[in-house]
């Protein structure tokens, strides 16, 4: 994947300023998972990961 680096496209380098968000990337590039899934993957609650699954949308 090439991503320009300019202030247009900020919104998708957000995605990449949070370990958390990279590791539900990652995650997700392997398979579908629930809310649930990602949280007991990540050793986090679903509350969390609602937030982080928020920033990536």
């Amino acid at each position: 994947m090439i991503i320009d680096v300019t202030p247009r496209n900020m919104n998708v380098l957000e995605c990449f300023s949070s370990e958390t968000r990279v590791r539900i990337i990652g995650l997700l590039n392997e398979k579908p998972y629930n809310i649930g899934e990602l949280a007991e993957a990540l050793g986090m609650s679903s509350a969390i990961i609602t937030k982080h699954i928020q920033k990536l949308e």
